[in-house]
């Protein structure tokens, strides 16, 4: 039965916390997480989970060179990929290196300048059309916004006010090529995981590039064009961070009374999981969708909510469907488009235990489509919607961002009141 203190008390965090008043924490124990443990702000975690892999470096829409007629690459005489367009250059080419024929166009990034939004039209200089100057490669998009939510008061800088007032302990991973590397880790100051501060006589984070040379691990070092390659191990950063959300958790005096999130952001489909694909229309993709929703479902399963957030304005249906049983699987969903799809249609029981294994499957299968399906039990080929946030410009992307982190905020809230209520 609750007593008239808890009343009281439940009362006070009510009126304290919608003025906005953060508490500190003061609890002692893991039990004392009750009545006096929870009229304060346990901060939760969350690790954000970044792609890095090459695609990274596209525009939102993915403008990059194709080869002629599917061709896996061209080569050609000159090193202007956007010149080598052009007809007859365009058709000039040969499929392997043969001297004068040297400069393998294929996937070259094609016009990255855009308005200061990114949301297009798309140009190949910064000069071509006034207004339209900003570089739009997609990690760099993800690294201005990252700055933007670490620097929660707007005053143009990331410092230690800034993790006050967000109060949420943030971590850093990246993942591409074959492995999933932890930046920074959980409880790390914010400005330290941007840009290494303090350092020398710089005690914040001022802008968007500055970083400690020092420090090679932290995000603004790390978010250069030459660290952006790669394949994309997405089911090992899932299976990577949910071990370090364990590991956390293990270690943590208030692991009761904590709540944890992990936050991905990635422009694409895992390439690497049972073993290599030999690229996205591989006959094998099933497996590595099916690892990815395996992998956000055991996160769930262990307590840690997945946000998913895909980046890029063309991206496939295929991809977007995996995406969201991701997120549905991974207990999320985003308020701001509707549900749709029948959300019994996929179930993960039937592959959880070893997605890598072999299935029966329809379409092209030959290695050189990406129409190539389980005849059951598939994510790509499985409409489902509304659950993750798909990003096709800078806006887009910080309004998923800033929905995400908004939840976790109102979540640890709510986990405090409803705790309070049962007591």
């Amino acid at each position: 039965m609750r007593t008239l203190r808890t009343l009281l008390l439940s009362t006070l965090i009510v009126l304290l916390g919608g003025a906005g008043i953060a508490f500190a924490q003061t609890c002692t124990t893991d039990e004392s997480c009750s009545e006096t443990g929870l009229f304060t702000n346990v901060a939760p975690e969350a690790m954000i989970v970044l792609d890095m892999s090459g695609s990274m470096k596209w525009n939102p829409p993915g403008d990059v060179f194709r080869c002629p007629v599917g061709a896996n690459s061209c080569y050609y005489k000159s090193a202007d990929c956007v010149a080598n367009q052009s007809l007859p250059t365009y058709n000039d080419y040969r499929t392997s290196y043969t001297p004068p024929y040297t400069y393998n166009c294929v996937n070259a990034v094609l016009k990255l300048y855009s308005n200061p939004t990114c949301s297009g039209p798309f140009y190949n200089t910064s000069t071509e059309m006034p207004g339209y100057s900003t570089n739009c490669a997609r990690y760099l998009i993800a690294r201005d916004v990252l700055f933007k939510l670490l620097d929660d008061n707007k005053d143009g800088k990331i410092f230690t006010d800034d993790d006050t007032s967000l109060n949420i302990r943030f971590g850093f991973g990246k993942f591409q090529g074959g492995y999933y590397q932890e930046w920074k880790p959980i409880g790390n100051s914010y400005r330290n995981t941007y840009c290494g501060a303090p350092y020398s006589t710089y005690t914040a984070c001022t802008n968007l590039t500055w970083y400690n040379p020092g420090d090679i691990k932290c995000i603004a070092a790390q978010m250069t064009t030459s660290t952006v390659t790669g394949a994309t191990p997405l089911a090992l950063a899932l299976e990577s961070t949910k071990t370090t959300l364990d590991t956390k958790k293990a270690a943590d005096t208030y692991k009761n009374c904590r709540q944890r999130f992990a936050i991905l952001l990635s422009d694409g489909a895992d390439t690497m999981y049972c073993g290599a694909a030999v690229n996205d229309t591989d006959r094998t993709q099933y497996k590595r969708r099916r690892a990815s929703v395996a992998r956000a479902k055991a996160l769930a399963d262990a307590g840690y909510k997945l946000f998913v957030i895909g980046f890029g304005a063309n991206m496939p249906d295929i991809e977007k469907n995996t995406l969201n049983w991701m997120a549905y699987y991974g207990g999320t969903d985003n308020p701001l488009v509707p549900n749709a799809g029948d959300k019994t249609a996929i179930d993960p029981s039937l592959f959880e235990a070893d997605p890598c294994a072999v299935s029966p499957t329809v379409g092209t299968c030959d290695d050189t489509s990406t129409q190539c399906f389980a005849t059951s039990n598939d994510p790509g080929n499985t409409p489902l919607s509304g659950y993750a946030f798909l990003a096709g410009d800078a806006v887009e992307l910080e309004a998923g961002l800033r929905e995400a982190i908004n939840y976790i905020r109102e979540a640890n809230y709510s986990f405090s009141q409803s705790s309070v209520a049962s007591s």
